[in-house]
């Protein structure tokens, strides 16, 4: 982004965090690769000798836990890709193994956040083998009851403007970080520099996916009973975006599932409580 841009979008917000991106923007280049005909964008950190694959959210942005990738770069190598415009779930775990494939990374420990979660679950599903440690983190599985609401938004999501579904978005992550404006100080401005680049084909692809994720999979309790330790489950009281009965239909799907559960951070913990969120991801990644 050009230099005024730039400066104009994060003006107001902290410089010692706009200096941490800055410098991760400059030590972390995006790798691009085709794949199957499809542009694949992913970032990596870190030279441990373990690798971990960091999976975003619905918008798709791998850059967006750069704070992160950066702090688990100290132990892990670190992926962490974007979604690029695939219309399906099963292109897209495809294309994650295409991934580590390119990486030279056999199996990885997986860290999803929200959307990001629904997918590490598919992908536990295709590629068990591919998969050491899984993080879930505020993130739900795929209901039945929630199909028509999905397929509702996935008709009306591509036929609004791009200005509309921008201000949308971010009055959206203005009301989930305003009860935390330390945190948003930053990430307000951030989200709206990263939805000034979002397309009509990203939010196609996107709502394809998520339709096909309601409409094509199922899980079922007792589907890794056998992953004892293998599998955190990180939650929020009060998270909005993923209420109380999610979350606990989440527990009951995965019952020898390990649970770290966060208060009043919603569904924002990571970026709101960034070290005890870390510290709880990689304790348990450390484990035996």
């Amino acid at each position: 982004m050009a230099g005024k841009k730039f400066a104009k979008i994060y003006r107001d917000a902290p410089k010692e965090i706009v200096d941490e991106l800055l410098e991760f923007r400059e030590n972390h280049p995006p790798v691009r690769r085709e794949i199957g005909g499809i542009t694949w964008t992913w970032r990596t950190a870190g030279e441990g000798p373990e690798s971990l694959l960091i999976l975003p959210g619905a918008t798709g942005d791998g850059e967006q836990p750069f704070r992160n990738v950066t702090a688990l770069g100290k132990d892990y190598r670190v992926i962490s890709t974007d979604y690029p415009a695939v219309a399906t779930i099963g292109g897209l775990l495809d294309g994650l193994a295409a991934v580590m494939d390119a990486e030279a990374v056999e199996a990885a420990h997986v860290v999803g956040g929200s959307y990001g979660g629904m997918v590490a679950q598919c992908l536990m599903r295709k590629y068990p083998e591919r998969v050491r440690k899984v993080v879930l983190s505020h993130t739900a599985a795929p209901r039945e009851e929630g199909l028509r609401k999905v397929k509702i938004a996935g008709r009306l999501l591509p036929l609004l403007p791009m200005w509309l579904l921008r201000k949308i978005s971010l009055l959206e992550i203005k009301k989930q970080m305003k009860p935390f404006p330390e945190a948003g100080a930053f990430y307000v401005p951030y989200f709206r520099e990263k939805l000034a680049l979002l397309t009509k084909a990203d939010i196609r692809a996107m709502t394809s996916r998520v339709i096909d994720l309601y409409e094509n999979y199922r899980f079922k309790p007792g589907d890794f009973a056998d992953w004892t330790d293998r599998i955190l489950i990180i939650d929020a009281a009060g998270d909005r975006m993923v209420p109380e009965e999610s979350q606990q239909l989440l527990r009951d799907l995965y019952p020898t599932a390990r649970v770290h559960t966060f208060e009043g951070t919603g569904h924002a913990t990571s970026v709101v409580k960034p070290e005890e969120y870390l510290g709880a991801v990689k304790e348990f990644l450390a484990e035996a």
